[in-house]
């Protein structure tokens, strides 16, 4: 090729032969080649360059090459050349270049400024690269990332890596969010660190241990603290769960589930005051057999408080009779007292509480509360208890709701049917492994097996006047104590079973 400012025809012959052979090697390669003055005017493009682009030699040079360029690529493409020309140093750009056949394709092009003995730069040499394949795959991966990146929002699941060796810590955009981050923070160990609740360090810690030692990690979920003192609830889901864990460090999902949580704890307040509702509910019910209940022992207090007045009124007072009659006084004060104290229990709105109590106690409790209701639809109770069985942990008051409620469905059942034999079984025993079983049977009539399966949905009831919560809130509240509740038809009515873990 003619060196810059060599006349035409003045090469030597020997130059003429190199020039030859370098226009061969540079036609030969499998690059688009081309070649500028000082300015950046194009002078020489090899046989690859006009081949891919259809252009002639004189169709390209100068500044026309640039019309093969993609129209939204040209201004851009241009304004980098001439800034690489003020420059004077190598430099590269990507744009799409139209082929022979009208279509574009990527290429990364490159220019390097050629010196002379002094330094100066005396034209330029570029080259041009397809790189459409690779453009398509980091388009794919674009498009797949974006698509990853919208999905983890739309679903509030992160994700997060951990490197045991270098302590690098690597999240997604969501997963930055959900720890109170932006996408463009650099996320650290004492970043997260200073995220999770003091109480729940200790998982984290647990954690990383197991990864260091090469032990399989479980899920857990731990309490964040953002800046404003918010609490975040977020889960933690490893992959593979307890399977294969790698000698560099962790992977893990990170879901936010804070509205899962208030939500929860949204409905456990809603059905504690619904299931406080229907208590209040039943003992309304047992309004009149209740006040039986209590003006019965009043009656005994003011009849042995007035037969231990006269016995000491007497000219010679009868201490012993006296005292007979006081002792019988405070016994049924007593028993009023405990009739009204687990009125109070019943009807007082107060949050569960877990305590271990002992179940046949219970059941009597409740069976006090109910024998006036018993006595007015002249039902007879039957009692199967067996002695000796574990304590059982649980909220007291909700357990006797739902006995008092499966006990007063029996009764009211025998009373609609009007069933000649009523009678009521209440029977404990043990069940199956580490369980206790609660059974209360009537006989009145049966239950439509069409409807069974309805029985336990929320406001569906088969009484004329029934708000149809009862046995749904009963099923909740065993559920909720890890335990079972389901009914079997018996002979002439039916049985309601629930079963409780033990202490």
């Amino acid at each position: 090729m003619r060196e810059p400012g060599q006349p035409r025809g003045t090469a030597k012959p020997e130059d003429r032969a190199a020039d030859r052979q370098l226009r061969v090697l540079l036609d030969s390669i499998p690059t688009l080649v081309w070649q500028t003055s000082a300015d950046g005017v194009a002078e020489f493009f090899n046989r690859r360059w006009l081949d891919h682009t259809g252009l002639a030699p004189d169709q390209a040079r100068g500044w026309k090459w640039a019309d093969a360029l993609h129209p939204d690529d040209r201004k851009r493409l241009i304004e980098t050349w001439q800034a690489i020309l003020r420059a004077g140093q190598p430099d590269e750009a990507e744009a799409r270049l139209r082929g022979a056949d009208g279509r574009y394709r990527w290429f990364l092009f490159r220019w390097v400024p050629l010196r002379d003995e002094d330094g100066q730069i005396t034209g330029w040499c570029g080259a041009g690269t397809d790189i459409e394949d690779r453009k398509r795959v980091e388009d794919d991966l674009s498009q797949s990332k974006s698509i990853l990146d919208e999905t983890q929002r739309l679903t509030r699941c992160g994700s997060m890596g951990l490197n045991i060796s270098t302590g690098e810590v690597s999240w997604s955009a969501e997963g930055a969010r959900i720890f109170g981050f932006g996408p463009e923070d650099r996320p650290t160990v004492d970043r997260i660190w200073e995220r999770l609740h003091p109480d729940d360090r200790w998982l984290s810690e647990r954690s990383v241990e197991r990864v260091r030692r090469g032990e399989p990690d479980t899920e857990y979920e731990v309490r964040l603290v953002m800046p404003d003192g918010a609490v975040r609830y977020v889960r933690r889901i490893i992959d593979p769960p307890g399977g294969s864990v790698s000698p560099v460090g962790s992977l893990c999902a990170v879901i936010d589930v804070t509205e899962t949580r208030q939500a929860e704890a949204a409905l456990q307040q809603a059905q504690a005051e619904l299931a406080h509702v229907t208590r209040v509910t039943s003992l309304g019910e047992l309004a009149a057999s209740i006040a039986h209940e209590v003006l019965q022992p009043l009656s005994a207090i003011a009849a042995n408080g007035d037969a231990s007045l006269r016995w000491l009124l007497r000219p010679e007072a009868d201490i012993e009779r006296a005292c007979k009659g006081l002792q019988k006084v405070v016994a049924d004060a007593r028993r009023a007292a405990e009739i009204v104290s687990r009125l109070r229990s019943l009807s007082k709105k107060s949050k569960p509480e877990r305590v271990a109590f002992d179940l046949d106690q219970m059941l009597e409790e409740v069976l006090a509360l109910i024998r006036g209701e018993l006595l007015r639809q002249q039902v007879s109770l039957r009692l199967e208890l067996e002695s000796g069985l574990p304590a059982i942990r649980g909220d007291r008051v909700q357990l006797q709701q739902v006995v008092m409620n499966l006990a007063l469905n029996g009764i009211q059942a025998m009373a609609r049917h009007q069933a000649a034999r009523r009678v009521l079984l209440l029977r404990s025993k043990p069940h199956g492994e580490g369980q206790v079983l609660v059974e209360i049977e009537d006989s009145g009539g049966g239950i439509d097996p069409a409807i069974g399966d309805r029985l336990f949905e929320p406001f569906f009831t088969t009484k004329p006047d029934g708000m149809g919560m009862g046995l749904a809130i009963c099923r909740s509240i065993v559920e909720a104590h890890g335990g079972r509740l389901w009914f079997t038809p018996a002979e002439g009515g039916t049985i309601f079973h629930f079963a409780l873990p033990l202490e």
